[in-house]
């Protein structure tokens, strides 16, 4: 999802987008400091929501969000205001929500909980590719595992993107210094089924494929910075900052692929 932010005030406008990308509910924060150059914006563009301020030179947020109205795009419109003074007016050009200032993450949840559209649907499993890979469930609480090679391991399947793999090509990555044998086997069976129990204790036991000696995870339970990035999503392109699972020698190639798509994308 896509989102506007408007106010001429450049402290308060930039307070609200951090704010917005903070939430993790908008994959995308345009930020506009006059309300005439975000109304021309929007005349080629759509977003979901417009988060706007009231007191404005030029065009005021209430005669900018009527001007949104008679765009005749689905948008939902936020105003968010130094002043309550202003909600009979808001109510008039049908505002989904009424924020005053100062803003914080947790009032801006609240007021999404009443959009349907806009409410933030969690996916059990978050990893964080870009610098050293972690990863956590849907509070932000880190994942546990019985092994740190099942931690590895998931790292690996998650560079993967959902593609199948064989335990034997696991093993030849994660233990480059062993040879194929009934022992390795056994181990990484072992570290399948922690990888396992570790998904199903955060209720992300659909996030993992299995089908005999082949595994894979499945991206659409994931949220991801590393599969945002492939999607163009401008927040986690501004994310990277060259280092991909920093930790893991094996990774150094998708590093060297995503500085390529930087520098050939101008991303």
């Amino acid at each position: 999802m896509r989102a506007i932010a408007v106010d001429d005030d450049k402290l308060s406008l930039e307070i609200l987008t951090v704010q917005l990308e903070n939430i993790q509910v908008f994959d995308e924060v345009i930020s506009f400091d006059n309300s005439n150059d975000a109304l021309e914006w929007l005349k080629t563009n759509d977003v979901d929501a417009a988060f706007l301020d009231i007191i404005m030179d030029d065009m005021n947020g209430i005669e900018l969000a009527r001007n949104i109205r008679n765009l005749k795009k689905p948008c939902h419109i936020i105003f968010v205001s130094s002043s309550t003074d202003y909600a009979m007016e808001a109510y008039r050009v049908h505002a989904d929500a009424y924020m005053t200032k100062p803003i914080n993450k947790e009032a801006v949840l609240e007021e999404l909980k009443y959009i349907p559209d806009l409410k933030k649907e969690s996916k059990p499993l978050r990893i964080k590719c870009f610098g050293n890979f972690e990863a956590f469930d849907q509070n932000n609480t880190p994942l546990k595992f019985k092994y740190k090679k099942t931690k590895e391991m998931l790292a690996y399947l998650i560079m993967r993107n959902g593609s199948t793999c064989n335990l034997k090509e696991i093993a030849a990555v994660l233990y480059e210094d062993k040879n194929d044998s009934p022992s390795l086997q056994s181990q990484m069976r072992n570290l399948v089924s922690d990888l396992n129990k570790s998904l199903k204790s955060i209720d992300a036991s659909d996030a993992l494929y299995r089908e005999k000696a082949d595994i894979a995870i499945v991206p659409e339970y994931i949220e991801c910075d590393y599969y945002k990035f492939n999607d163009g999503v401008n927040q986690a392109i501004k994310q990277y900052k060259g280092e991909f699972m920093s930790q893991y020698d094996w990774a150094e190639l998708t590093s060297v692929y995503l500085d390529r798509c930087v520098k050939e994308n101008g991303k």
